[in-house]
């Protein structure tokens, strides 16, 4: 079976390659939360220009999330 794109991140959070900071897997489990909310079930090939568009847009006007957060 595929992995969605959430299931790959809930483990990607979990592994630490190279030494990664507990800080950017707080920031992966962040942005996984808001891809959930967005759209659960999620897919790698649901990855179109026109979706993280969509997903931008969510942030910005359904969070009140600044540009510069939305950024980063």
């Amino acid at each position: 079976p595929t992995m969605t794109l959430i299931e790959f991140l809930k483990l990607y959070e979990r592994v630490r390659p190279n030494g990664r900071s507990d800080s950017t897997a707080k920031h992966i489990k962040v942005i996984r939360l808001h891809l959930e909310a967005f759209r659960p079930g999620l897919n790698f090939g649901d990855l179109k220009i026109n979706t993280l568009n969509l997903f931008k847009n969510y942030l910005s006007s359904e969070l009140n999330l600044s540009d510069n957060t939305v950024s980063s």
